[in-house]
This record gives structure tokens, sequence and C-alpha cells, in this order.
């Protein structure tokens, strides 16, 4: 595994992060930013709250994340939501299930099939945002999503830990690859969904600060809090709203934003290549080195 982040430093980075985000809007801007700002921090806590609790206790998977996505379809259906929302919301509760029973059964716990199928999933999540990038015209970021799919770790660094009493999925993500992902995903809401942007920098980084404590948690974490946050969205609608801002893709200054950050995720595309090479190289050497003495 990497080295992460000692997790002091990124606590106290997180709090300096929230405060930040919630007196400099009220300092600098209007009520309409302001307010927003305010409640995408609050939406911060709650996914890092009920993230801990899910991860933690298995039960209220199984409790919430069947129940509430049963009930769920038909008002996703009588709203007239996109294939988008809908295939990303089930996608991503299924995977959360899958993991979980990876996690639970004591026979999935180390299955190869388990594990191939937590690597597909995660291609298919990936796969559903190129596709509609591309239905967009926002290429940049679709040859960005295949760059992501082609980096993803092997199956080789999935385990699934059982020395606590709750199994946590471990999978070795890597830091350049988690910034990469993070850093796609929101460019990916923004560019799509413009008003509703700056409310996933919130949703990726629950993930992202537990991945830097410990990078072999970050999936586990990902799928807990994408799953949460579908379910909040669908039943909590007014407030979901409430975190939009009024921006369009008609919006000034919405054009050049997005040409930066489709160069910054590219950019992070090539150092998760490069990282992925160098990796291979180092690996090779090992292997060379330890077959040498071997043989001596």
């Amino acid at each position: 595994m990497e080295k992460s982040f000692d997790k002091r430093y990124v606590i106290i980075a997180t709090a300096l992060l929230a405060v930040l985000a919630l007196v400099v809007p009220w300092l600098i801007s209007t009520k309409e930013v302001a307010i927003p700002c305010t409640i995408i921090v609050f939406h911060f806590l709650v996914i890092l709250s009920t993230s801990y609790f899910i991860r933690r206790y298995k039960w209220s998977v199984y409790c919430l994340f069947i129940i509430l996505p049963l009930i769920s379809l038909p008002i996703l259906l009588a709203k007239g939501q996109d294939w988008f929302i809908i295939a990303k919301t089930y996608t991503i509760i299924v995977y959360l299930l899958w993991i979980q029973f990876s996690r639970d059964i004591k026979k999935l716990n180390s299955s190869r099939v388990m594990f191939i199928g937590i690597y597909a999933l995660l291609v298919i999540n990936i796969a559903e945002a190129m596709l509609r990038d591309y239905q967009n015209g926002y290429y940049i970021n679709t040859i960005s999503g295949l760059i992501l799919c082609l980096t993803i770790p092997s199956i080789k660094k999935m385990k699934v830990n059982t020395s606590k009493k709750w199994n946590d999925f471990n999978w070795d993500m890597g830091i350049v690859w988690m910034f990469f992902y993070a850093v796609w995903n929101v460019t990916f809401v923004y560019s799509t969904f413009p008003h509703g942007g700056l409310t996933q920098i919130a949703v990726n980084l629950v993930p992202l600060l537990v991945g830097l404590v410990n990078s072999k948690l970050w999936l586990q974490t990902r799928v807990i809090t994408l799953a949460t946050h579908m379910m909040i969205r669908i039943y909590f609608t007014a407030y979901n709203d409430s975190m939009f801002f009024n921006i369009t893709n008609q919006t000034s200054g919405f054009l050049p934003s997005i040409n930066i950050l489709h160069g910054v995720t590219l950019g992070l595309g090539i150092a998760a290549i490069i990282e992925v090479l160098l990796k291979r190289e180092v690996n090779n050497v090992k292997y060379k080195r330890k077959t040498a003495a071997t043989l001596n």
C-alpha cells in the first residue's frame, strides 16, 4: 500500500476546509451563493457520519438499500428521469449490495467471481458517465473516463479484511488514481448538471479523505456515500435542490471553467498512466532481482 497521510492531519485539514467553506461565501458573496455553500458543508457532514454508521452496521445496508430503492422506482419513473439517473441509482445500489455480500458471507470473502464482479461494476459505473459525456460532446472527459478504466488496479489487490467486528472490503486504489477519479467525477457532474456540480465536491471528498488515511477503504466508502446521496436525492428533493446554484451551460464563464477542468482531469489521467508504468517497471526489477537471488 502507498504511504498514507496521518489521520490527525487529514482531520485538521478537513475541519479547516469546512470552516472556510462556511465563512468565506458569507463574507465575499451573496446569500444566493452563501446559503447553498452552507448546506453543502452540512451535506458533507451528513454523508460522512452516515458512511461511518453504514460501514459498521450491516443491517442498515439491507434495511435501507433494498427497501428504499424498490419504493423509489415508481418515484423516479413518475418524475420522468432520464436513463442516466435511473441507471446510476440502481447500479450503485447493486454495487453496494454486491460488496456487502462479499463482506458478510464467509464463502464469498475471497471469491474470485465476487472480486471480478466488483471490478466490472466499477467499470460499468464509469462507463455510464462516459456514455453521457460522449452524448453531450465532451470528448476529452470521455477519454479521461477511458483512461480511468484502463488504470484501475488489479483484482489481485482486493481482499476482505476479517480482523474486525465488521469486515471491510479492501482494494488499494492508489492516491493518484483516487484524485484522478474525484476530479473526473466532479468535472462530469459539473458539465452535465452545472447547477449541482459543487455538491459533488462534498460527495467525493468523503471517500477521498478516507482514502488519504487508508487507500484500501476508498472504494467501499465511495460506494456507500454515492448510494446514500442518491437516496437522499430521491426522498429529500427540497433539501437536495437547496444545494443547487443558478448555473447553466449558458452562464458566463461556464465554458472556460469546463475547459480548464477537462485539461486538469486529462493531466491527472496522464499522471495515472505514468504511475502504472513506473509501478510495472519497479515490479519487473524486483522480480528479476528475486529470480537472480533464487538462482544464485
